[in-house]
């Protein structure tokens, strides 16, 4: 006999279940480790973006323009 055939209803569905259950809880836990990798590397971006943003403005304007006027076909 089989190890099933003494087994009862309720343990054989708890058996199938329970492993769908352990895939989707360690799915779902690489998504949410992925999602949270991804939120802080765009925060980090933004805070990067916003302070070179801020030492541009801060600069001045008629260097920026000269630095511009050297780029190739860039004509002010």
């Amino acid at each position: 006999m089989s190890f099933l055939a003494n087994v009862s209803i309720k343990l054989k569905i708890l058996l199938l279940v329970a492993p769908i259950c352990a895939i989707g809880i360690t799915g779902l836990t690489f998504v949410s480790l992925k999602y949270r990798s991804a939120s802080q590397s765009y925060v980090s971006f933004i805070a990067e973006d916003q302070a070179a943003a801020i030492q541009m403005a801060r600069g001045e304007p008629g260097t920026y323009c000269a630095e511009l006027q050297r780029l190739p076909g860039h004509v002010l």
